[in-house]
């Protein structure tokens, strides 16, 4: 209906939490520091690793407003991690990082719509830091129903490249966290379903769909990625394949 407003709907889901990272007031390292009784082993595993390989911050870079999300490999289960700051490590370090995870079932990842901004205002609930307990959590998670036109000129772009499973990487100056909801309010939820993302990012070992990181030599070559800053200048029918042709016909000139 033209003029009509977006949908939204609220949906409750309960979702399991946990905390990583390194505190002054616990001389473990980087850890999991606290976790909901739902989570399981190897959900906790796969959480230390993908903050492991999210990498090491560059100086003087901030993090406020980063997320990822990602699916579990073989589990039904998604999460979604907003990073922050954390203050001196446990070895009294400036510049220590937290990772606060929650983790929802595709089904309930749906009903979200795929969407995972909304969690990135809510802060870690009922933190015991001397038992390292966190409770399961019901939250309430507003889900836009209708897509809104974005102002972003790379956002239509970026999403057909996702469409066609297309990972894109490039560099920005901050989060990415408007540029992506628009990018994810074009893209159908068949696609979002499947589609992991990092509004930001110091490396690119998680192999997330969609990343953006402060520098982009942080990201290593892979002609498998597409940079944003280059998508206006390549033909349609441009495709990874072809990348992988071209990188390795300069490769074999050398």
């Amino acid at each position: 209906m033209i003029g009509a407003w977006p949908r939204r709907d609220v949906v409750t889901i309960r979702a399991e939490q946990a905390l990583y990272g390194s505190f002054p007031f616990r001389q473990r390292g980087y850890e999991i520091a606290a976790h909901s009784a739902g989570c399981r082993p190897e959900w906790l595993r796969a959480l230390a690793r993908s903050c492991t390989q999210f990498g090491e911050r560059p100086t003087g870079v901030a993090v406020s407003g980063a997320l990822f999300a990602k699916p579990i490999p073989g589990t039904r289960v998604w999460m979604v991690v907003v990073v922050g700051e954390a203050g001196r490590d446990d070895l009294g370090r400036p510049g220590a990082l937290a990772f606060h995870a929650w983790f929802v079932t595709d089904r309930d990842y749906r009903r979200i719509g795929a969407q995972p901004f909304g969690f990135a205002a809510l802060p870690p609930t009922g933190w015991d830091s001397d038992s390292g307990t966190l409770p399961t959590a019901t939250l309430r998670l507003t889900r836009l129903r209708c897509p809104g036109a974005g102002c972003d000129p790379r956002a239509r772009t970026i999403a057909e490249r996702l469409r066609q499973r297309q990972p894109v990487a490039f560099e920005a100056p901050a989060p990415i966290g408007d540029l992506a909801r628009e990018i994810w309010n074009l893209l159908p939820l068949r696609i979002r379903c499947r589609t992991s993302l990092a509004t930001w990012a110091f490396s690119n070992a998680n192999r997330f769909d969609l990343v953006a990181v402060p520098r982009r030599a942080l990201i290593e070559a892979d002609p498998a990625y597409l940079d944003a800053a280059a998508l206006a200048e390549r033909p349609p029918g441009w495709s990874a394949r072809l990348a992988r042709r071209a990188l390795a016909a300069l490769r074999s000139r050398v």
